[in-house]
Parts: structure tokens; sequence; C-alpha cells
């Protein structure tokens, strides 16, 4: 059974995971220029998350539970859902690929006229 609960300082390694999948990589990047010698991007995004203040903490977070376990991730084809909304695609670059990109494709720039809201 799936359960949404508040996350806690446990869950900090789960969360710095699933940010850096959210993120497609990019906090891995920036928790590498503030890793010790030694230390790996993830523990440093975890333990940013155990912090009790600060935007990137376990206190702003929630959690899926399932099977006692945080659950993964869920994929969600944003492109034909943004259409369904009415946007549409304006632009595409293919994405400039970094240290510790999860991914090559491209970037889509979407638009849509706010006056139908």
């Amino acid at each position: 059974m799936m359960n949404i609960r508040n996350a806690t300082k446990e869950d900090a390694e789960a969360l710095a995971y699933l940010i850096n999948l959210a993120g497609e990589g990019i906090p891995e990047y920036f928790w590498k220029t503030m890793a010790a010698e030694g230390e790996s991007p993830l523990a440093v995004g975890a333990n940013r998350a155990m912090r009790d203040e600060g935007n990137f903490s376990y206190k702003n977070a929630k959690v899926c539970i399932e099977n006692a376990r945080v659950a993964g991730t869920w994929y969600i084809n944003a492109v034909k859902l943004y259409e369904q909304l009415g946007f549409i695609k304006v632009s595409a670059l293919p994405v400039i690929l970094y240290e510790g990109c999860m991914h090559g494709g491209e970037w889509i720039l979407m638009t849509r006229d706010i006056s139908i809201i």
C-alpha cells in the first residue's frame, strides 16, 4: 500500500537521490563543488537534506512510501501533458552535456495563450 508522509532525517539519502533524478543530474553537479576530498556528491546532498533549515531540508519534503520503502519516481510524458493543456512547442535545442548529465535529448520551450485560462 502506498502512503504519503512527512519526510524525516532518515529519508535524506532517498531525498538526495530523487532530487538529483528530478534535476537531471544538475544537483549532483553542484554538490560535487561542495564535496570535501573523498566525499561523494550524493553524500553532500543527503547532508543538506538532513538540515533542519534551508530550502532543501527534509522538513520541506513529503515522501511516498510503498512496501515500507521510499518509492522511486513517477514518469510522465511532459510534452504530451503540456500539449493537452494547450501549450505549443516554440523551439527546441539539443541538451548541452555537462559532467553528471543523465541523458541527452533536447530542451523544449513551450508557450500557452494565458487569455484562455
